[in-house]
């Protein structure tokens, strides 16, 4: 989200304080699955027109290609949530520096969770009776259990959302 505020504030400066006009914006190409904050912080700078949002499906390198060679705007930038990216940024960038180490007290909460974890086989027999029973229900095969939908708009996903009873669901929606 504050690389995308950043980017923002950077055509806003290009524009000299004015609304950027085309030649100024910047493009942004962000996957269709990012992250919330990722969506967010580029929601942001739209709003403020120093961008243009540029939606590819998820890891679908043609589609980008094609939306890349469309677009006439000489800055370009493709946003993803790829996990190599997310590590360089988080151990290189500046804001981050100082500021990974895990605090103490969810360092605490962690341990305790992972001794409860080890002593307690049965929680996680349950974890894993309850993820089959919904890959029966579904017919979705996963692998772990935490599950990330599709449900459609935003307003599905949030309704859904609300209407949840399952601990660790993600929702998406589809960017229009």
């Amino acid at each position: 989200m504050a690389l995308m505020v950043a980017l923002r504030n950077l055509a806003s400066l290009i524009a000299a304080g004015n609304v950027p006009v085309k030649d100024e914006k910047i493009a942004i190409f962000s996957d269709e699955l990012n992250h919330a904050s990722i969506i967010d912080g580029i929601r942001l700078a739209e709003r403020q027109r120093s961008v243009e949002f540029f939606v590819y499906k998820h890891c679908d390198m043609s589609h980008l290609r094609e939306l890349l060679s469309n677009c006439k705007m000489k800055k370009k930038v493709v946003v993803t949530d790829s996990k190599r990216w997310k590590q360089l940024i988080q151990s290189r960038g500046r804001s981050f520096i100082f500021s990974t180490a895990t605090p103490v007290p969810i360092a605490t909460a962690g341990h305790a969770a992972v001794i409860v974890a080890k002593r307690e086989t049965w929680r996680r027999r349950e974890l894993w009776n309850r993820v089959e029973d919904f890959c029966a229900l579904t017919g979705i095969a996963i692998s772990s259990p935490i599950i990330s939908l599709i449900v459609g708009s935003e307003k599905k996903a949030l309704k859904a959302s609300r209407n949840s009873y399952v601990g660790n669901l993600s929702l998406f929606y589809e960017i229009e």
